[in-house]
């Protein structure tokens, strides 16, 4: 009887260093706190640097964009009218060529990209460089925190997000984890994009469609998915006080962060992804009011690849928020005709798929 009271004793003693040492573990991350001023200036900064009249360094593609309705749902095709003049490390495949490409996020970044050299402990605050829609960010791994696209968002990744969130008004943000993500350059970031840049490519269709389908069902805070998503998907709604303190600079940052972190890996479990190690690809998009998370089962849609000068379509987050990136007359018309919807279905994983999280491993 002594015996048995000792081991209980001594597992409860265990466990309650092992809490308390998860808690220590949780607050060691350095927090980057800011003014109301720097957050101005941050913004002064975005504004200057698109004017790309004046910023050799910004080379925005021009697109024509053509609105589409299929089964209730909009969507968009952005179409480029001259094929930018990129290095080659901006056209590479995933798959196969991250080592043989020089990684345009490491070395000498050009001024007129950079908003921020160090956002965070971990990340720059760059301009996209190659933007389809105005004011496109990007949030990257400083060389000193090199990871790749296959790392999921860890503390200071969100904390990224939330900064981010403070300085656009009104953000949506994406990160497209693991190769089955879709496009995307392989050195880590996560891209901010006011949704009001959407409005000259007829809006964001999904948020639109997230925002219609709270108002319709009524729903609040806790899981949800989409009708018309037939396939792994979740979607989540913030509650009212961590909506605000995305926006409220006085907000505790870390508890802030450690909140949406919280969410972001509740969802991973739901879905059976492992938040450390995930067995597949995944797209992950927040704003200040919903996040949703979209399992892929693979990186491409190969029914697209009638023209064989072109690599095959690699739908990433822009397709599941409704926009359809296309570089010539023959991928739109494909589009059209596949079905937007369709390719989506097929590039993710099916509903009633079941992994375990003990299942598979990260993709490398």
């Amino acid at each position: 009887m002594r015996f048995m009271t000792r081991v209980i004793i001594t597992t409860v003693l265990m466990l309650l260093v092992a809490v308390w040492y998860k808690a220590r573990r949780a607050d060691r991350f350095k927090i980057t706190p800011y003014t109301k001023s720097a957050m101005d200036s941050f913004r002064k900064s975005i504004d200057l640097k698109c004017n790309h009249k004046h910023n050799i360094d910004f080379k925005p593609i021009n697109t024509t964009k053509t609105l589409f309705t299929q089964n209730g749902l909009n969507f968009t095709i952005c179409q480029t009218l001259e094929k930018p003049k990129m290095s080659v490390h901006h056209s590479y495949n995933f798959r196969k060529d991250f080592s043989k490409k020089t990684d345009p996020f490491m070395g000498d970044i050009p001024e007129g990209l950079v908003i921020a050299h160090s956002f965070n402990e971990k990340h720059m605050l760059l301009l996209n460089k190659y933007a389809i829609l105005p004011k496109m960010l990007l949030i990257v791994a400083k060389g000193s925190h090199f990871e790749t696209q296959n790392v999921p968002l860890d503390f200071y990744d969100m904390e990224g997000v939330t900064l981010a969130m403070r300085i656009v008004k009104n953000p949506v943000i994406f990160f497209n984890c693991g190769q089955s993500a879709g496009a995307s350059q392989p050195h880590k970031h996560i891209q901010v994009i006011p949704i009001e840049s959407f409005d000259e490519a007829h809006g964001c269709h999904l948020h639109k469609r997230v925002i219609e389908f709270r108002e319709n069902a009524k729903v609040s805070e806790g899981k949800h998915k989409l009708p018309e998503f037939n396939f792994k998907h979740e979607l989540r709604f913030l509650d009212e006080d961590l909506t605000n303190q995305l926006s409220d600079l006085n907000a505790n940052q870390r508890d802030v962060t450690k909140n949406l972190l919280r969410i972001y890996k509740d969802i991973l479990k739901s879905l059976g992804i492992h938040p450390e190690k995930p067995q597949y690809g995944f797209n992950f998009i927040v704003t200040k009011t919903y996040m949703l998370v979209i399992a892929r089962s693979t990186f491409a849609h190969t029914n697209m690849r009638e023209d064989k000068d072109l690599p095959p379509y690699r739908p990433n987050s822009m397709a599941f928020l409704g926009q359809f990136y296309s570089r010539t007359d023959e991928q739109s018309n494909n589009f059209v005709k596949e079905g937007f919807m369709n390719i989506l279905e097929k590039c993710s994983v099916k509903e009633h798929s079941s992994f375990s999280l003990d299942q598979g491993s990260a993709e490398k």
